[in-house]
C-alpha cells in the first residue's frame, strides 16, 4: 500500500509503516512426527497442518504463508503453534486484530517475496511497507463491513463453482433420457426402436490410424491430427502437427465430414474410448493411430446421433467394462467397439432428438459460459472490498460520526502516539526457535 506522500488521506487516518501497526515474527520449528498429538492447532502456509500439546502463542493469532504458499492470512482464534513456514503476528500494537488480518490481505504480501526457488516471505521487508490506518473505532466498523460483504461474496462463489457440475448432471439426465425414449420426442414410431450393434450399423470396417513420426521443417510432410484433437465430442481439426509422411502414403487415413473418430487408449478410464465427430468438411489431414475411424451406415444411423448417445451412460458402461489395461494405459479394440450396443430409433426420430438434445446442450452452454463470466467477476470483488475500505469509502470515516454526534474522537496518528508512549523498549524477535514449553 504505498504511495505518493501528498496524497490525501481519509480523514483521522495516517499513513505509517506496518512495524508500527503490527510485528510479524517467523514461526518455530516442530518435526512431522510431533504435529500428530494433542489439542493445539499447528498453523502453517496452508491453515492447520496438524496437532501439537503445547502452544507456541496465545489467542487470538493472525498468521500468513512466509514459504511456499504466500499471501493466504489465518486468523486463529485459540492458542497455537506457528510453523516455520509462516510469519505470525507478534504484537497488534493495540489495533483490532482482525483489521490486521484484513489489512496483510490486502497488502498482496506475494509481492514482496524473494528468491528464485521457493518464494519466501522476507519479514523485513515487509515491515517496511506503508500503510494506512484508520482510528480504533472505525477499524472495528470496517471488519463488520467487509467480514459480511466477504461471506456474501464467498458464498456467491461456491455457488457458481458448482454450476459446471449441476450441468454436467444435466446434460448426462438428457441424454439418459435420450437412450430410453424419453425427450418429449411423440411420433407414431416409438415401437420401431431397437438396439443394434456398432458393427451392424458401419458403412465400412473399423480402421486404426497411423504411427507417423513428426517432420523436420526441411522434409517432406502431411498434416495428422493430435490426439487432443477429440475435445467434447468435436473433433478440433487445427489441433494437427506435421508428420513424416507424404500425401500418397496418408491417403487412406484422410478424414472427412462425418467420420466418427474414437480414442484407442488413455490413462484415464474416462476418457479411453471417447469420441468426436468431424462436423465440418475438413481440408487434407489425416488422423493417427491413437484412434480407430468409425464410418455409420447414415441410411440406419446418423452420425450426430452416434456422437451424442456415444457420451451417455449407455454406451459408457460398456466401454469401461470392456476396456483392458496394460502399463498403466487402459485400452479399446475393434472388437470392443463393434460390440457395443446402442439404441436406434428411426431416423426421423434421430433427427428430431439430435435438434432437441442440441438445444438443450446449447442452453446448457449458455448458462456454464454466463456462471464463468460471474465467477471471474466475483473473484475480482473481494479486493474490490478491500480497496474501497482502504479508500475510507466502506463505512462513514470515525471524524464523519463525531461530527454528526458533536463528540471528539482519537486520530489515528494520536492512537500510535499514544501506544508508542505507553510501549516499554521490547527485545528482538526470536527467529525460528523452539519456545519452550
Amino acid at each position: 500500500m504505498t504511495g505518493d506522500d501528498t496524497e490525501e488521506l481519509p480523514e483521522g487516518w495516517a499513513k505509517v509503516q506496518l512495524i508500527e501497526v503490527a510485528t510479524l515474527q517467523r514461526g518455530y520449528d516442530l518435526p512431522v512426527q510431533d504435529r500428530s498429538g494433542g489439542s493445539i492447532p499447528v498453523i502453517g502456509g496452508n491453515g492447520e497442518v496438524g496437532r501439537h500439546d503445547v502452544s507456541a502463542v496465545k489467542a487470538p493469532g493472525v498468521v500468513t504463508g512466509r514459504s511456499g504458499t504466500i499471501g493466504k492470512v489465518e486468523i486463529v482464534e485459540t492458542d497455537f503453534w506457528p510453523l516455520n513456514t509462516s510469519l505470525f503476528v507478534s504484537d497488534f500494537h493495540g489495533n483490532d486484530y482482525r483489521f490486521i488480518a484484513i489489512l496483510l490481505r490486502f497488502l498482496d504480501l506475494k509481492k514482496y517475496h524473494a528468491g528464485t526457488g521457493v518464494p519466501t516471505l522476507n519479514r523485513n521487508v515487509v515491515h517496511e511497507v506503508d500503510v494506512l490506518l484508520p482510528p480504533l473505532a472505525e477499524q472495528r466498523r470496517i471488519v463488520a463491513a467487509v467480514e459480511g460483504l466477504l461471506a456474501a461474496v464467498s458464498s456467491a462463489r461456491a455457488r457458481l463453482e458448482r454450476v459446471p457440475a449441476t450441468l454436467k448432471r444435466f446434460r448426462q439426465s438428457v441424454l439418459t433420457a435420450m437412450c430410453s425414449c424419453n425427450v418429449g420426442v411423440e411420433t407414431d414410431h416409438s415401437s420401431e426402436w431397437a438396439t443394434a450393434s456398432v458393427k451392424a450399423i458401419l458403412a465400412e470396417p473399423l480402421a486404426n490410424g497411423r504411427s507417423v513420426p513428426d517432420a523436420d521443417s526441411a522434409e517432406e510432410s502431411f498434416p495428422v491430427l493430435r490426439l487432443n484433437a477429440i475435445r467434447g465430442a468435436i473433433v478440433n481439426l487445427a489441433e494437427r502437427k506435421r508428420g513424416r509422411w507424404t500425401l500418397a502414403e496418408a491417403s487412406r487415413f484422410l478424414v472427412k465430414r462425418g467420420d466418427f473418430l474414437i480414442v484407442r487408449g488413455n490413462g484415464s478410464l474416462k476418457l479411453v474410448g471417447r469420441g468426436g465427430l468431424v462436423v465440418t468438411d475438413p481440408d487434407e489431414v489425416a488422423y493417427p493411430d491413437t484412434l480407430i475411424r468409425l464410418r455409420v451406415d447414415p441410411t440406419r444411423c446418423l452420425p450426430e446421433y452416434l456422437r451424442l448417445v456415444w457420451d451417455s451412460e449407455t454406451v459408457r458402461t460398456q466401454l469401461e467394462a470392456v476396456a483392458r489395461t496394460s502399463a498403466g494405459i487402459h485400452k479399446v479394440s475393434q472388437p470392443d467397439i463393434e460390440s457395443v450396443m446402442v439404441p436406434l430409433p428411426p431416423l426421423a426420430e434421430q433427427a428430431e432428438i439430435v435438434r432437441r438434445v442440441s438445444a438443450l446442450f446449447a442452453h446448457a452452454d449458455a448458462l456454464e459460459r454466463r456462471a464463468g463470466a460471474a465467477l471471474r467477476r466475483v473473484e475480482g470483488l473481494t479486493q474490490a472490498v478491500l480497496e474501497k475500505a482502504f479508500r475510507g469509502e466502506l463505512v462513514p470515516t470515525e471524524a464523519e460520526l463525531a461530527r454528526r454526534e458533536g463528540r471528539t474522537y482519537e486520530p489515528a496518528g494520536d492512537l500510535l502516539a499514544r501506544i508508542r508512549a505507553a510501549a516499554p523498549a521490547a527485545p528482538k524477535p526470536r527467529r525460528g526457535r523452539k519456545p519452550t514449553a
